[in-house]
This record gives C-alpha cells, sequence and structure tokens, in this order.
C-alpha cells in the first residue's frame, strides 16, 4: 500500500473536490462514470462491498486550501436533502476548526520544548516556564484519519 499523498482518479468524487467543487453529489454510484468505466476501484468497492448508491462529499477547506473532504453515503437510491447537505456542511466546517487548533496545538508545543535561548522574548520564559510545568507528564495524543465511513 503507497502512503503519502496520491492523486485522485480522473472524474473521481475527489478530482472534482481538487479542482474546486465545494458540494460533489451522486444519486446513483451506478450510473457514474468513476464506477461504470472501471476507472476507480475504490469506487467499484465501495458499491459491491460496501452497498454505496448514493454518496455526498464536502470539501474541507481553510481559506482556499484543501485539506481533504468528508463523504457520506446511503446504500439506497436517495438524494441528500439540502438540510442534510447543509448539516454535512457544518461537520465540515467544524472538522476545520479541530484541524487548525490541532496544528497551533502542534506548534505551541514545538515553541515549548524550544530552549529558553532561541526563544524571543524574556517576559514570556517566565509565562512560558509555567506553562510548560502545567503541561509536564499530560500528553494529549492527536491523531486524524485518512479515511472513515458513515451510513445513512
Amino acid at each position: 500500500m503507497a502512503s503519502g499523498p496520491r492523486r485522485p482518479g480522473p472524474g473521481t468524487t475527489m478530482d472534482r473536490i481538487v479542482r474546486g467543487e465545494r458540494v460533489v453529489q451522486i444519486v446513483d454510484v451506478t450510473d457514474d462514470a468513476a464506477y461504470r468505466d472501471g476507472g476507480s476501484p475504490a469506487r467499484r468497492a465501495l458499491v459491491e462491498i460496501g452497498g454505496c448508491r448514493t454518496m455526498l462529499s464536502i470539501a474541507l477547506r481553510k481559506d482556499e486550501w484543501l485539506l481533504g473532504a468528508i463523504t457520506v453515503y446511503r446504500q439506497e437510491v436517495r438524494p441528500f436533502t439540502d438540510k442534510q447537505i447543509a448539516l454535512l456542511q457544518n461537520f465540515a466546517a467544524q472538522a476545520v476548526i479541530a484541524m487548525e487548533n490541532a496544528r497551533l496545538l502542534g506548534e505551541l508545543r514545538e515553541r515549548t520544548h524550544q530552549p529558553l535561548h532561541l526563544r524571543s522574548d524574556a517576559g514570556a520564559r517566565h509565562s512560558r516556564r509555567n506553562r510548560r510545568a502545567n503541561l509536564r507528564g499530560r500528553k494529549m495524543p492527536i491523531s486524524f484519519a485518512s479515511t472513515a465511513a458513515c451510513f445513512a
């Protein structure tokens, strides 16, 4: 299995999101070219093994940077309603905020582990020491899933 960034297959949901679409809904996945033409083995497996019939993907964007996508599907051909799409867009916005918070927390941890002589503000040294003393012994794991599934 390859690790690291991969290019999405042409015409796939992720390809469409990479090209700028913010919401991608496929009402009948078996009628979609990415499935029908066999260009996406992952799409074929999702349909044949997972029973996916209708799919909805929402881009995770911070400003104009694409961070990923949230995708849900149902096992029947039935479009997602505007209300359901708005709810998933809300989840996506919250996920982007959580990712940004995790990034900022990582930067903060990096700075608190720098030697004192590399830090710029002498007055901030004291407060950083106090924060570091308060954080000592506490590990807060942060992890991200590269793939998730939600059945609607």
